[in-house]
């Protein structure tokens, strides 16, 4: 914070002078004021650092910044932070991916890319993983509503849902046995349906 520093010393010399306005002493409280605010977010983003927060030292680090942009050691802290918090979603992106839990993989990994915008076209791995994460997380919002839609024996809007899904996942295990019950259901009522219409027709 030296040039919060200097500013402030300056400031202080003009009031020490006597010859200070009302203004210029209120500029200096202005300026201590804003210093201590900086100085306590910055401690809090290194405490944060410390206990593993990384997002919310990211946060705390660009308070002091917005503080006083001019905090050279709020810059230090806040690219360290990001770079950890980074890292940190990366990692438990990766591990969502693996356990197939695709909302945490993609809250994880949309965290990342923004902490790092480079990422999604600088590193072919991220944008991979993320796309699939991504994929998948929706695919499975399908499925859970197809699932609502068939309690209530909506089978033809579920089976419309559910080819969205394997649009996105073509492969998807839950989607395609849902998606063939539902074929099996609309087959039955199309042929009972058939069935009674032609019964009306052989009505007299």
């Amino acid at each position: 914070s030296g040039r919060l520093d200097e500013a402030i010393r300056h400031l202080e010399a003009a009031v020490a002078s006597g010859h200070a306005t009302a203004e210029t002493s209120a500029r200096l409280e202005q300026a201590r004021a804003r210093r201590q605010e900086a100085h306590a977010a910055l401690a809090n983003a290194e405490r944060a650092i410390q206990t593993g927060r990384y997002d919310d030292a990211v946060k705390e680090a660009q308070r002091a910044l917005d503080v006083y942009p001019a905090y050279d050691q709020a810059q230090a802290i806040r690219g360290k932070a990001t770079q950890l918090s980074v890292t940190f979603h990366l990692i438990q992106g990766r591990d969502a991916i693996q356990a197939k839990q695709w909302r945490s993989a993609h809250d994880h990994l949309d965290r990342a890319g923004e902490l790092d915008p480079t990422l999604q076209e600088s590193d072919e791995e991220f944008a991979a993983l993320h796309a699939k994460a991504h994929a998948e997380d929706q695919a499975q919002q399908y499925v859970g509503a197809a699932t609502v839609l068939i309690a209530q024996r909506d089978h033809r809007q579920a089976y419309e849902i559910l080819g969205e899904a394997l649009t996105l996942v073509p492969s998807h295990p839950e989607a395609l046995s849902l998606r063939q019950d539902c074929a099996l259901v609309l087959a039955k009522q199309s042929a009972d349906l058939g069935s009674r219409q032609e019964q009306r027709g052989d009505l007299p």
